[in-house]
């Protein structure tokens, strides 16, 4: 089982350099990745934990529409920053970013927080995060299952789903790392229900709190802890008990979760006054249950059975690929492709050197900046916009 993660390595490893060693390839920080990521620059480089100062430098003093990054309340000019995504992925690439930052100095580049070494930084931290919590997952998985079992299983989570593309080609995005945590937060809990101690509930706490600091609605991996081992509504009864009476380690463990989020709450306050916040509000987006047609979309949940039924080839009587097709050309109803929409409709300019284009279809994967330049520059009118025959990624060109 070592050999298919030694191999997933490796693979991954020559499908990264394949990627971002090609002249018109995309860099790694790009779309929502800029917004995980820019915490760092932002507070290390231009030591402003507000944002102001990395917007000022490069945008001239508006951030770009791609990156979500809004002004609070909305509207409001004078307003602080609201980044629409937490500080979780930022505070699991420090490592990466500081030795970026070293490399950068060491090698006279630019330490600005988007040349070279801070390009592949924050993408190799995605790609060492999936890497880790893969062999975590194999050693979690060996303590109950055969080897068969465990191969099948690491197989169809690498490459029946998206978490390979994640973990190399959208490396600075929040999903690989929440793999990571996740990973880690099973077996800390495992762990603490065969021996409570003090010195596994602080972790427990402290891996809590990355959890939801990486993406809020994975709190719900939260509950593993109660329900973990739990086989049948018979069991309910004994754990309440249980967990009564682990209730001196309970609360260690959530005092170290509480510290582990003030940052982010304190964040929230002092951008919007409010300790609990709706980052998206300022975008105005969210679910959509119908598409804009009014028809029912294929990424709303009563299409389950659509996609359910597409794994034995077939589709439910009266649906055909045509109307799928269309819905997903039809990206309306999903809140990322609500922002692209609104982020191709409106365009602002500062200057600075390069093009910065904001996106027009959310849905290509390649909607980021070009080349390894010291940043992201200015961003394209409308007019230079329409003249782009690709969909329109935010892009950066090195100057020559």
């Amino acid at each position: 089982m070592r050999r298919l993660v030694a191999a997933t390595a490796l693979v991954a490893v020559i499908a990264y350099i394949a990627v971002y060693s090609r002249a018109d390839g995309d860099p790694p920080i790009h779309s929502d990745g800029y917004s995980y990521y820019v915490y760092l620059p932002a507070t290390l480089i231009y030591k402003d934990a507000s944002l102001e100062a990395l917007a000022r430098e490069w945008y001239g003093g508006t951030y770009p529409e791609f990156t979500g990054i809004r002004r609070w309340p909305p509207g409001n000019p004078s307003g602080r920053w609201l980044n629409p995504h937490p500080i979780g992925v930022a505070v699991l690439m420090t490592p990466f970013f500081v030795a970026a930052d070293a490399l950068s100095w060491w090698s006279n580049l630019p330490r600005d927080g988007f040349s070279l070494y801070y390009q592949h930084g924050a993408a190799l931290a995605g790609l060492a995060y999936f890497l880790a919590g893969l062999a975590l997952l194999h050693r979690i998985l060996s303590r109950h299952f055969g080897s068969g079992i465990v191969l099948a299983t690491l197989v169809c989570i690498t490459w029946g789903t998206n978490l390979f593309h994640y973990g190399v080609f959208d490396g600075t995005f929040s999903h690989a790392f929440s793999f990571f945590l996740i990973c880690t937060w099973l077996f800390a809990v495992e762990r603490w229900w065969e021996a409570p101690t003090v010195f596994r509930s602080l972790p427990l706490g402290a891996i809590a709190a990355l959890i939801v600091s990486t993406r809020h609605t994975n709190a719900i991996f939260v509950l593993v802890l109660p329900l973990y081992g739990i086989a049948r509504a018979s069991d309910l009864r004994a754990r309440v008990g249980e967990l009564w009476r682990r209730r001196q380690l309970l609360l260690v463990a959530a005092l170290a979760g509480v510290i582990g989020v003030i940052p982010q709450l304190a964040l929230y306050r002092w951008t919007t006054g409010s300790w609990l916040a709706s980052p998206y509000g300022a975008l105005d987006v969210g679910f959509a249950w119908r598409c804009s047609s009014g028809r029912r979309c294929c990424c709303s949940p009563f299409s389950a059975p659509s996609c359910l039924s597409l794994l034995r080839g077939r589709l439910p009587p009266g649906q055909t690929t045509g109307r799928a097709d269309s819905c997903s050309r039809r990206r309306s109803c999903s809140p990322s492709k609500r922002i692209s929409s609104r982020a191709g409709r409106t365009g602002s300019s500062a200057p600075a050197t390069g093009t910065v284009r904001s996106p027009t279809d959310w849905d290509s994967r390649r909607h980021s900046w070009r080349g390894v330049s010291s940043g992201p520059p200015r961003v394209r009118s409308r007019r230079e916009s329409s003249r782009s025959s690709r969909p329109a990624p935010c892009c950066c060109r090195s100057s020559r």
